[in-house]
């Protein structure tokens, strides 16, 4: 449950502070559906990629390298 829990709040939480960022930086608003269609284009490319990684690491492994994978991923677009 905990990684399911951590990777929503991390693709929930820069839509939500998205208004200030683009008013920060300047940019237009329809930029932030942008991280959206990112997150759920790496999700479409995960479904594909995830039976053969259950196989080899575990559910369990593999769950919680997707929640580094998305704190990372988090980290960069901050």
């Amino acid at each position: 449950m905990f990684p399911q829990a951590a990777l929503s709040m991390l693709s929930l939480a820069p839509p939500v502070m998205a208004g200030e960022v683009t008013h920060s930086y300047g940019l237009p608003a329809e930029i932030t559906g942008a991280y959206s269609g990112l997150v759920y284009a790496f999700v479409l490319l995960g479904n594909l990629l995830a039976t053969p990684l259950i196989q080899r690491f575990g559910p369990l492994r593999l769950s919680f390298a997707c929640v580094v994978g998305g704190a990372l991923g988090l980290a960069i677009f901050a």
